[in-house]
């Protein structure tokens, strides 16, 4: 299902840290205890809704789950990586965002390739293709998806690869369902439900926790207190 394939996509705040350990760098229990935080957060946002029999489904290993599960290893390597070569290279974002998106080319290419011989019928037919080009519409959600949400996502996540670690980026990376919740909500006139709430308030707890540790929460608490309490007084 597509909640439990965005729930394993998750994982890839965990196999940072995880690979870092492993390249025998430093893990603070505070920056492993933020991700595990922010999967269950994803969790609780993805699995909404579900019975007990769908959970136990859920968490059952089949061919596609195991699909799924090349989405964090190779996102958990990918920003791994990047992050060391923006560090030997700060000034090099442009080249490093081409090389991905190059091997975001081949690796489509492949797969067409692959689906095109062994299932010939799934190539679009030459009228379909030609209706594609054409439709202002189709032509404009293809510029966002590979322009905005692709190329230049991309390109801002190796910048900020320049003063943040991969596991810091990844961890940011997983409030992506507190955001489309929202947009959801205002744009959509969808329905924040109790469920949505807890896993979007786990997932931001984390990232704060990861980052500030309990100390500086239980600093940030009076600032935020204050703040809503002027803005109720700007209000009255």
């Amino acid at each position: 299902s597509a909640s439990k394939s965005a729930f394993l996509g998750s994982l890839a705040v965990v196999m940072v840290p995880i690979l870092d350990f492993l390249a025998g760098k430093s893990l603070s229990r505070q920056q492993f205890s933020g991700a595990l935080l922010a999967v269950v957060g994803v969790g609780f946002l993805e699995f909404e809704g579900a019975t007990a029999t769908s959970m136990l489904q859920a968490f059952s290993l089949t061919a596609g789950d195991i699909c799924s599960m090349i989405q964090p290893v190779a996102f958990g390597i990918g920003f791994w990586r990047m992050e060391r070569v923006m560090h030997k290279y700060p000034d090099e974002a442009c080249r490093g965002t081409a090389a991905q998106l190059l091997a975001v080319f081949l690796g489509s290419a492949a797969y067409m390739g692959i689906v095109g011989v062994t299932d010939p019928s799934s190539i679009p037919p030459r009228e379909q293709l030609i209706g594609w080009v054409t439709d202002p519409y189709k032509l404009g959600t293809i510029f966002w998806t590979g322009v905005i949400t692709t190329a230049l996502t991309m390109y801002l996540e190796t910048v900020a690869l320049k003063t943040l670690s991969a596991a810091e980026t990844t961890l940011l990376m997983s409030t992506e369902p507190v955001w489309g919740s929202a947009f959801a909500t205002i744009c959509l006139g969808e329905h924040l439900t109790m469920s949505s709430g807890i896993g979007g308030a786990i997932i931001l707890f984390g990232c704060l926790y990861s980052n500030s540790g309990l100390s500086g929460l239980l600093q940030l608490l009076p600032a935020m207190r204050n703040a809503a309490t002027e803005e109720c007084e700007k209000e009255l």
